[in-house]
Parts: structure tokens; C-alpha cells; sequence
């Protein structure tokens, strides 16, 4: 079932002639990578410090879940499960779940949650995370579950870092704390995690 979606999504791809491709490539890569930190950085020490902190935090919490779940299921991409099916791009790693979604909804929604008193921005923000769902299947990286399951970790950490804050009561002079946990729980999974991807099973790398 999954698969046939993505063959759907690919003969959508080709009818168009592939005119959307370089937009949901865009969405998809949006706040993914070097982008989410500059990104906490300006908020964290030009416009919103609580927010800046959040973004820090959630970030490392988002890219540690998503590397221990990709570890603990090994779930191979769509195009090696099917090789009818032709991504845009090929990306690296296991497929289950997607952490461009887990990294967008959690990025999104910390967003949304620190300024959820403006519905316009909120919706706005809604439909990104929701795009960039889709664009994973879209350009052919991603299986529907991958996603779904991608935005409710998102979802959950968002939930767990505001916990997570408000269970620290974070004074003003220790308002570096979060961001320094949030960069140490990437660095130690960066290291440690990415290269076990590669050798815990035949690579799942074309």
C-alpha cells in the first residue's frame, strides 16, 4: 500500500514533467541541517531567548529520537524495497521514521507553541510542517508511515521540552543551559549514532 502511494506520487511527478519538484525540495530542506541552528541562534540572542532555548533543546531531542528509532527498526529506503521507484534525490540512512518531519514538527511547533496567540502564523506554521511531510513522499524518500510517525515524535517532543522547562524553572542566569544540553545530545548522537547506521546492517546506501 505504501509503496503503490509512492508509485502514484511518482506518476504525478513525471505527468507534470516535474515542474514542482525544486519546491518540495525547498520545503523538505527548509529547516533541516545548517539552517535549524542559525536559526535557534537568532532567536536565542537577537529577538527570543525562551524560544531561541527551546529550539536548541528540541533540536537534539528530535535528532536523538530519530537516530535511536532508525537503529532500533532498520527499515530500508523506499527504492531499495522497490526498485520501480525513482526519488528525486536519494538520501542516506534508514528510512523509519523521517527526520526531516521529526525535526520540522518539533521546530514548528516550538514556534507554535510560543506564539500561538497568532492564528494567522499558527496556521501558516501548521501547513509548513504539513508540507514538509508530504515532500518526503513526494520526491520519493519516504514511506506515508515514515512521516506520520516522524510528526508525532515531533509532536511529543515539543510536549516534552516545554515539560522540560518548566521543570527546570530556568533563571535568567542560567538561560544557557538548555541550548548546551540541546547541542551536547547532538554532537554525542551525531558521532556515535551515524556511523552504526552504516555497519549495524548491510549498508542501506545505493
Amino acid at each position: 500500500m505504501d509503496i503503490q502511494y509512492l508509485h502514484f506520487l511518482q506518476d504525478m511527478r513525471e505527468s507534470l514533467d516535474g515542474v514542482l519538484n525544486g519546491f518540495f525540495l525547498q520545503i523538505s530542506d527548509w529547516l533541516s541541517g545548517i539552517f535549524v541552528w542559525m536559526l535557534a541562534c537568532v532567536m536565542f540572542w537577537s529577538a527570543d531567548k525562551k524560544v531561541g532555548s527551546f529550539l536548541f533543546l528540541n533540536v537534539g531531542f528530535s535528532r536523538s529520537l530519530m537516530q535511536t528509532l532508525k537503529l532500533t527498526f532498520c527499515v530500508y529506503r523506499p527504492w531499495i524495497r522497490s526498485a520501480q521507484i525513482m526519488p528525486i534525490e536519494k538520501a542516506t540512512g534508514y528510512s523509519f521514521p523521517s527526520g526531516h518531519t521529526i525535526t520540522a514538527t518539533a521546530n514548528y511547533g516550538t514556534l507554535i507553541e510560543r506564539y500561538r496567540q497568532h492564528r494567522p502564523l499558527c496556521v501558516f506554521l501548521v501547513l509548513m510542517a504539513l508540507l514538509t511531510m508530504f515532500s518526503r513522499n513526494y520526491i520519493g524518500v519516504h514511506t506515508p508511515q515514515d512521516v506520520v510517525v516522524g510528526l508525532l515524535m515531533g509532536i511529543m517532543v515539543v510536549v516534552y521540552g516545554a515539560r522540560v522547562w518548566a521543570w527546570l524553572e530556568v533563571p535568567p542566569d542560567k538561560d544557557y543551559l538548555l541550548p548546551c544540553i540541546g547541542g551536547l545530545l547532538l554532537l554525542l548522537w551525531e558521532k556515535c549514532a551515524m556511523p552504526a547506521m552504516t555497519t549495524r546492517r548491510p549498508s542501506p546506501h545505493l
